[in-house]
């Protein structure tokens, strides 16, 4: 429905490790992501924003923090910077179905409609059957 979507991620970490200025000087990626969740779910969104942060920090290109991160911004009410990490992860990975389905969500719920069914056919074009693509469109 128009003006009712709502992106959130899912899924796990890498499980690369970063610094974290304690113990050895590494903290699990994966650790990092649960963190994020268990964040999101307190409905702690800045705090989210902040740990997904870090981990694309030292991971840029992870598709999966942009993808939590823009989740996090949707919560928090800052859909343009949830838009923008939603396209970098389309960007690093062009055939992340799990980024478009979450920025046709997106753009569903700002009404942009025509945006919305090209990114859930570009999910279709990559996989023909794709149960969550065949109910968005």
């Amino acid at each position: 429905q128009c003006g009712q979507g709502d992106a959130e991620g899912q899924g796990a970490g890498s499980g690369e490790a970063v610094p974290d200025g304690e113990g050895d000087g590494k903290l699990d990626l994966g650790d990092m992501f649960k963190k994020g969740d268990a964040l999101l779910v307190r409905k702690a969104y800045g705090e989210a924003i902040a740990v997904y942060k870090a981990i694309l920090k030292e991971a840029p290109r992870s598709e999966m923090a942009l993808i939590k991160r823009s989740a996090a911004y949707v919560k928090a009410k800052k859909v343009d910077e949830a838009m923008r990490d939603l396209d970098a992860a389309i960007s690093t990975s062009a055939k992340s179905k799990q980024a478009l389905l979450k920025r046709a969500q997106l753009r569903r719920s700002l009404c942009e409609l025509e945006e919305a069914r090209e990114d859930v056919e570009a999910v279709l074009q990559l996989k023909e059957n794709h149960k969550t693509a065949l109910k968005e469109r």
